[in-house]
């Protein structure tokens, strides 16, 4: 049997969607390569590619990130999607995950609505036999396998890498700089935040940074050892008469104790204490794990310094019962008649709100020993936390890729929903979680607040359960208080603020950026 056949046969064109992903790790199978394979095949089976699904730079390891696979299986849940076939590269293309079942759902999901996954550069046919279903399996297999071998091998080259003192990768942080070096030792240039090393054989070292911020750790650890004050007290001196982080957020205790307790201040890098190797999630490794190369970083305080800071802050570091903390919850809900973070951080003589977080695990933990049920219920709470939570994340996702595109990217005030690009242009997120209408049709209600009217604001709407992003919109100079619903009925309305994929914001920051820079020249050429 043909393919084509297998596919419905030549009398009926087919609609089909193309899904691309382009790994760090195997530049080989550019984007452009992959659709330049997959038009060819659908050309020979007279298949219409009618929608693209596009995740660039992103690891096949899980699907988090993966915001191509996720809008796909997104419109495949919607039951209209607009096609019937997806055609991908090869078996790796789809997914390099470590769990071959995994792989196999998200296939089983399309399957099940009735969709074919082909993949067009493998020598099977995914028909469903036997024979095909085995080759699959191998082939999964040995794309996650090969992802494991990958990496052992970078970990034991960053270990080599690093136990010389080079920087493996990462930003320098509070009073630090990175100094590019070339192979045979000899200094190149600084780099500035976002920047990368353009040679493969150049390694980073770390150097000193900006004087006051340099003057600025030192002064906490003399607050630490000479005054014995405690962490907050410090964040609210510098607050007060000191440099700014370079989040752009103010400074509390756990702020100037990530300072204080580092060894890279003491002249020690430190290397391996955390991974997240074939998976998302960060591990701390166990001590013997770590590496702690001596001398391998400007040293602002001594050794001696350093280790009684460490000494003084264990001695000095509360106690704090649980039964104690819910006691004095209870009575500041008493005396306020209600509760918050803004009530917790500022009341006299209480556990700091990062305490009261852990013992609790959040506000909602803090709700229920309280005894208070806020008038949307507790369950409309959840959701805004896991909202509030997945913003953050995003916000650092966004954060993260534009700095890998060379732009400078700070978090603002307003609950970290906006990113300053540039240190211009602003950048706002706005997330939205699909509810059903009084007809049954989904819609999504969108609101956005802030103190600073953005130039940006990209507003995502999601599944009901927050897995997957349905649609992307990007919206110019809106303002500062504004608030929509996206509807079955209305969606052709935002047609022309919809972004396919991230590409497109990203391109967008990059027109803004051509045009003040344009209009710079222009002043600077401009007499007088």
């Amino acid at each position: 049997m043909s393919s084509s056949q297998s596919l419905g046969g030549p009398s009926q064109r087919m609609r089909a969607a193309q899904y691309l992903r382009m790994s760090t790790d195997m530049q080989i199978y550019s984007l452009e390569n992959q659709a330049a394979m997959i038009a060819v095949y659908a050309a020979a089976r007279d298949i219409e590619v009618v929608r693209t699904y596009r995740d660039e730079g992103k690891s096949g390891l899980t699907i988090s990130g993966r915001h191509g696979l996720e809008g796909l299986l997104a419109d495949i849940e919607s039951g209209t999607p607009g096609f019937s076939v997806i055609l991908v590269y090869d078996v790796s293309r789809w997914g390099r995950f470590q769990d071959v079942d995994e792989s196999a759902y998200y296939e089983f999901l399309c399957k099940k609505a009735g969709i074919t996954v082909v993949y067009c550069a493998e020598q099977f046919e995914n028909d469903g036999t036997a024979a095909s279903t085995i080759m699959k399996t191998l082939k999964r297999v040995m794309a996650g396998e090969y992802s494991r071998e990958l990496s052992v091998k970078i970990k034991n080259g960053s270990m080599r890498i690093a136990s010389k003192g080079f920087k493996v990768g990462g930003t320098a942080g509070f009073g630090l700089g990175r100094q590019l070096v070339a192979p045979d030792g000899r200094p190149k240039a600084l780099l500035r935040p976002g920047q990368r090393k353009s040679f493969q054989g150049d390694r980073v070292r770390l150097v000193l940074g900006p004087k006051r911020e340099v003057e600025a750790v030192r002064f906490m650890f003399r607050m630490v050892v000479e005054k014995r004050l405690a962490l907050s007290e410090i964040a609210t001196l510098l607050n007060t008469d000191g440099p700014p982080r370079r989040s752009g957020k103010p400074w509390d205790g756990a702020a100037v104790r990530g300072i204080v307790s580092h060894p890279k201040y003491a002249g020690m890098y430190r290397y391996n204490r955390v991974s997240s190797r074939l998976t998302p999630k960060r591990t701390v490794n166990p001590r013997e794990e770590w590496m702690l190369i001596p001398d391998a970083t400007p040293a602002m305080v001594t050794r001696e310094v350093f280790e009684l800071a460490q000494r003084l802050r264990r001695q000095n570091r509360p106690r704090i019962r649980e039964d104690v903390v819910v006691e004095k919850l209870k009575a500041l809900y008493r005396e306020r008649g209600k509760i918050s973070e803004k009530i917790i951080r500022e009341a006299r003589a209480f556990p700091s709100l990062s305490t009261v977080m852990t013992h609790f695990g959040g506000m909602l933990g803090v709700y229920e020993v309280v005894g208070h049920v806020p008038a949307r219920g507790l369950e409309f709470l959840r959701v805004r936390s896991e909202m509030r939570l997945l913003k953050i994340r995003r916000l650092e996702e966004i954060a993260a890729e534009l700095r890998e595109r060379g732009f400078q990217v700070r978090h603002l005030g307003d609950r970290n929903l906006l990113l300053l690009v540039d240190e211009r242009i602003y950048l706002a997120l706005t997330l939205s979680r699909r509810r059903e209408g009084k007809t049954g049709d989904p819609k999504w209600k969108v609101g956005f607040w802030a103190t600073r009217r953005p130039d940006l604001t990209l507003v995502e709407t999601l599944t009901a359960d927050l897995r997957y992003v349905v649609t992307r919109y990007l919206f110019a100079e809106t303002p500062t208080h504004f608030q929509l619903t996206i509807g079955s009925r209305n969606r052709h309305l935002f047609e022309r603020y919809r972004v396919p994929t991230m590409e497109a914001v990203y391109g967008r920051l990059s027109q803004y950026r051509a045009a003040f820079r344009g209009q710079e020249a222009a002043a600077a050429e401009r007499p007088g």
